[in-house]
C-alpha cells in the first residue's frame, strides 16, 4: 500500500486489514428464497395439475432479482480483499487498493461518534461509530457514490477489535491535533 499524506504530528496508530468475511449474508437469504421460487415453479404445475407457462414467466422475474444480489456480493467481496483500515491520532483513513490505483478516505476521529465493537467469539469483529443500523442502510443504499457519496466507516472483521476501538477512543479523547498548512500554503 501506497503512503498517503498525514499532518505534521499525526502519527499511525495501528493498521489492519480485514481477516475473513461472514460466511452468510442477508444476500445469501435472498438467494435461497429465489431459488425454492425457482424449484416451485416446476413443483406447483406437477402436483396440482396446472398448467406450466404461467409458472414459466417468472424465470424473467427471477432472473432480475437474482442479478443485483449477485453483483452486490460480488462488489463486497472485492472491497473486503481490497480494503486496508489505519487510525492514526487524528484519522481513520479506509483505503482501497485496486489493480490500476488506490482509492483513499478518511474522516477525522472527532467527527466520529463514539466506537461500538460488534465481537464475535474468536476476537474479531467489526467496529461501528453510533448510527443505527437503518440510518447506516439507508445511505449506503442512497443512488450518490464516489466522492460525494456519505462516508459512514465500518471496520469489518478486525483483529482483536476491542483494543483497536480503545485506542480509536483513547485517540479521540486526546483532543484534536492542531491542523498546519500544507507545504503548498492550502489548508
Amino acid at each position: 500500500m501506497q503512503a498517503f499524506p498525514m499532518e505534521v504530528g499525526e502519527q499511525e496508530l495501528w493498521r489492519g486489514r480485514p481477516v475473513r468475511q461472514p460466511r452468510w449474508y442477508w444476500e445469501h437469504t435472498v438467494l435461497v428464497v429465489l431459488g425454492l421460487a425457482f424449484l416451485a415453479t416446476f413443483i406447483v404445475p406437477e402436483t396440482t395439475g396446472l398448467p406450466p407457462l404461467p409458472f414459466f414467466a417468472w424465470y424473467p422475474a427471477l432472473a432480475v432479482m437474482v442479478t443485483p444480489v449477485i453483483y452486490q456480493l460480488q462488489g463486497r467481496r472485492a472491497l473486503t480483499v481490497a480494503t486496508t483500515y489505519v487510525v492514526t491520532t487524528v484519522r481513520l483513513v479506509l483505503v482501497a487498493q485496486w489493480p490500476a490505483a488506490a482509492e483513499y478516505r478518511w474522516v477525522r476521529l472527532n467527527d466520529l461518534g463514539r466506537p461500538e465493537v460488534k465481537q464475535r467469539p474468536d476476537g474479531t469483529g467489526t467496529i461501528l461509530f453510533g448510527t443505527r443500523p437503518y440510518t447506516r442502510w439507508g445511505l449506503r443504499n442512497q443512488p450518490v457514490r464516489g466522492a460525494w457519496a456519505p462516508f459512514l466507516p465500518e471496520l469489518r472483521a478486525i483483529p482483536d477489535a476491542q483494543r483497536v476501538a480503545a485506542l480509536i477512543e483513547g485517540a479521540q479523547h486526546a483532543g484534536p491535533v492542531p491542523r498546519h498548512p500544507s507545504p503548498g500554503g492550502a489548508r
